[in-house]
């Protein structure tokens, strides 16, 4: 692993488990075993080592969406969308601290980076929801879904806030009633949209 993999490996760590303001380039420089001057060789501050880090969990959870819906192209929509979600659960449970970084930026994004951080997370988010778009609109299109009040742009949106919030909850209930949880509110979700 190369010197900048190392410091955005720490940096997860750091940011995930300290927050942004919690987080000091010397602690980072430390455990990677290099000199705080040495941080900058890769990255010009804080910020932009905030923001790549940001940038490859993003990465890393768009690609694994997009290779689980690429698996599973014989399966009914409505399969597809309750597999996404279990299984992105799943790989968030496995990379704990993604999942704590991304509560922490949302619940407690940086004061002075809070506008650029709106909307690089749009920019970097808007790949899942146009897939999960597609999906919609091709249920919608098929009969799939029954009829609706919402199009597709709206109910993408309202199933990534569910995803989104399932995977809040790993944080706070990792192991008990969370398949439950999953079972009741895909549920509930489903029944609502979708022919049996």
């Amino acid at each position: 692993m190369n010197t900048k993999d190392k410091l955005l490996k720490k940096g997860l760590e750091h940011f995930s488990e300290k927050g942004y303001e919690g987080t000091s380039l010397i602690e980072i420089a430390k455990d990677v075993g290099i000199r705080k001057s040495t941080i900058y060789s890769h990255f010009s501050n804080k910020d932009e080592l905030f923001f790549e880090v940001l940038h490859r969990v993003n990465q890393e959870f768009l690609e694994f969406c997009t290779n689980c819906l690429e698996n599973e192209k014989d399966l009914s929509i409505d399969e597809k969308l309750y597999i996404l979600l279990v299984e992105s659960i799943k790989v968030n449970k496995e990379k704990y601290q993604n999942a704590l970084f991304w509560k922490r930026l949302r619940l407690f994004p940086p004061v002075h980076l809070k506008e650029s951080l709106e909307k690089r997370l749009q920019v970097q988010m808007s790949p899942l929801l146009d897939m999960i778009e597609r999906l919609f609109a091709e249920a919608m299109q098929s009969g799939e879904v029954v009829k609706s009040d919402h199009n597709s742009i709206e109910l993408a949106m309202a199933y990534y806030t569910l995803m989104d919030g399932l995977v809040i909850s790993i944080l706070y209930d990792r192991e008990q009633n969370l398949e439950n949880r999953i079972e009741i509110l895909w549920s509930a979700f489903k029944d609502s949209l979708f022919r049996r």
